[in-house]
Order: C-alpha cells, then sequence, then structure tokens
C-alpha cells in the first residue's frame, strides 16, 4: 500500500484495462474526476516485484483518451481496440510499443467490428485478439470478430456450432487450454408490468474456436451449467 500521491500513480478511475507482462502490470485510459489529460493518455507500469509505479512518457502523440476499451500484450506490444472517446464509440486499433515508448495507429485488412465499447477480449494461441460483444449507442452485440495478429487481418467466421450468448457488454473473459470462457455482463433493457429495468446476467459460457491452416474458422459454442451460488 502506497501514499504516494505523485504523478507516478493512475489517480481514481473506472473502464480502464490492466495489462500484465514481464513481470509488470500496465494500465491504460479509463475516465474519472481528474481532468488532466496526461492521467489519461498516459499507460502506467506498477512493477510487480518491488512495486513502484512509473508513468511512461511516450515519444511521440498518444490518441485521444480510451475508456471501456479492449487491450492485450502482443509481443512487445499493447493492442488498445475500440472503447469511448468524446466523439462516441470507436473501432481503431492502436499498438503501444513497450520497447520504444511509441504510439501508432494500425491499419488493418479485411472488415473490422463496427465501432463499440465494453467489448471483452482475448489473445487465442498467441496470435489471435478474439473481440466478443460490446455495445454503441445504438445496439449491444453478441457476435465474436477475431484479427490476425501477425498479418493484421480481420477473418471471416464460416461456421457457428451452438447457440450465442444474447447480445451483452462489460463480462468478463478468460483462455484456459486455448478455449475461451465468458461469464455475466450487461445487456439490453427489458419491460417488466410497465417498468424498465436494467438487465444483467450471471451464464457462463464455453467457445472453442478453431482455426484451419487456411484461415477458415468454425466457432463452438456452449452455455454450461454450473452448481453452488
Amino acid at each position: 500500500v502506497t501514499k504516494d500521491t505523485s504523478k507516478k500513480i493512475p489517480c481514481l478511475r473506472w473502464g480502464h484495462s490492466a495489462t500484465v507482462f514481464n513481470k509488470a502490470f500496465y494500465v491504460y485510459g479509463g475516465s474519472g474526476l481528474v481532468k488532466t489529460p496526461e492521467q489519461w493518455q498516459s499507460i502506467y507500469k506498477l512493477d510487480l516485484e518491488s512495486w513502484d509505479w512509473s508513468r511512461l512518457e511516450p515519444k511521440n502523440v498518444p490518441p485521444k483518451s480510451l475508456d471501456s476499451h479492449s487491450c492485450l500484450q502482443y509481443n512487445d506490444n499493447l493492442y488498445i481496440f475500440g472503447g469511448n472517446n468524446q466523439e462516441g464509440s470507436q473501432n481503431t486499433l492502436y499498438e503501444y510499443s513497450l520497447k520504444y515508448n511509441t504510439w501508432r495507429t494500425v491499419e488493418t485488412r479485411g472488415t473490422p467490428p463496427s465501432p463499440r465499447e465494453g467489448q471483452s477480449s482475448c489473445l487465442l494461441k498467441k496470435k489471435y485478439m478474439v473481440i466478443y460483444g460490446g455495445w454503441s449507442s445504438e445496439e449491444s452485440f453478441n457476435e465474436c470478430h477475431i484479427l490476425d495478429l501477425e498479418e493484421m487481418t480481420w477473418l471471416t467466421i464460416d461456421k457457428e456450432i451452438g447457440m450465442r450468448p444474447s447480445s451483452r457488454e462489460s463480462q468478463s473473459c478468460c483462455i484456459i487450454k486455448d478455449e475461451i470462457y465468458l461469464f455475466g455482463g450487461q445487456g439490453n433493457n427489458i419491460t417488466k408490468d410497465g417498468h424498465n429495468y436494467e438487465n444483467f446476467f450471471n451464464d457462463l459460457y464455453h467457445v472453442k474456436i478453431s482455426i484451419s491452416e487456411g484461415k477458415k474458422v468454425t466457432i463452438e459454442w456452449e452455455e454450461l451449467f454450473t452448481e453452488g451460488p
């Protein structure tokens, strides 16, 4: 626990991302009460051995600050997709080089996801960024999108087996043995007895994605039924 209030420490925030790489913990973006642009455009590093914070100083102009985005580590870079800024939901892909402390906008091939925030993402088979769900001001989503990070190409989904989860955002996501597990989230509001309610989930889905050498993609969806509270 630290009482350090210097610029090295991230301010109170929500909607940020947190990524672990090489015994360090990287925090980016989010939203909160502090109005200083550097708090939101900077990446903060927590050394997981010394527990010291530092703020990385980029060598070029960072993108506009984002919250509710996706972030994962591939090679020596962080890849940040989507999220929300002052202009609304986004679908831009940014790369932050942890080696050189530089930002760049990544040009991709194929059809990217529509602008969204609150989506989940994970790194599949050490080279595919898998995006699921999210929402924009108009709708929420329940489809998967897969980006080949070696070729920076969005893949086409050739076949889906089973029933997708309902549309949602802010769900949690993890990978175990190259298979994805999705839990919970928030869906579109529901109306009952004349009242409008927020709609939350506590269901659990298993997602198996197969990608052939010819980059044909099959997704298998399975709802898992658990015991206990």
